[in-house]
């Protein structure tokens, strides 16, 4: 079934404003020792890691939360643009094939903090936020195609 163009158009403002949500409200937040509480989005925690020259930590990240699913975006957008281009839909099959990716390192992250003693994780807004989007992408890939 093939989505209209005026809703096609629609859905890609929602994506759009998920992946921002994802990006800028918190993803997880800290409680250490049960007195310190931290909120990190993923801007955040992107730029500790470049400051604290955890270079190889960046690029993985930056790659799978913010590269992946940017030109995910972005391959969405033009083949809406022009969907009889077949290099556009196989590139946004390719990136929708790897979405799964950023949900799946912070799933990771939740359990690692999980196993510490003195730690607990709660999921914040833009956990649901990046499941949104994912999920929503791939709709689109599998709708459109």
């Amino acid at each position: 079934m093939k989505l209209k163009k005026t809703y096609l158009g629609l859905y890609l403002s929602i994506q759009f404003l998920l992946f921002s949500g994802f990006l800028f409200f918190p993803l997880f937040s800290v409680e250490n020792f049960f007195f310190f509480t931290q909120k990190k989005n993923i801007i955040n925690i992107l730029i500790a890691l470049y400051e604290n020259s955890e270079i190889f930590l960046f690029l993985i990240l930056f790659i799978s939360t913010v590269l992946i699913p940017g030109l995910k975006f972005i391959f969405s957008i033009l083949t809406y643009l022009d969907p009889s281009i077949k290099t556009t839909r196989k590139l946004l099959y390719f990136f929708t094939k790897w979405s799964m990716l950023d949900l799946l390192l912070i799933a990771i992250a939740v359990t690692v903090f999980k196993l510490s003693i003195f730690t607990e994780m709660k999921v914040e807004l833009g956990s649901y936020f990046l499941c949104a989007f994912v999920v929503l992408s791939i709709f689109f890939e599998e709708k459109y195609n």
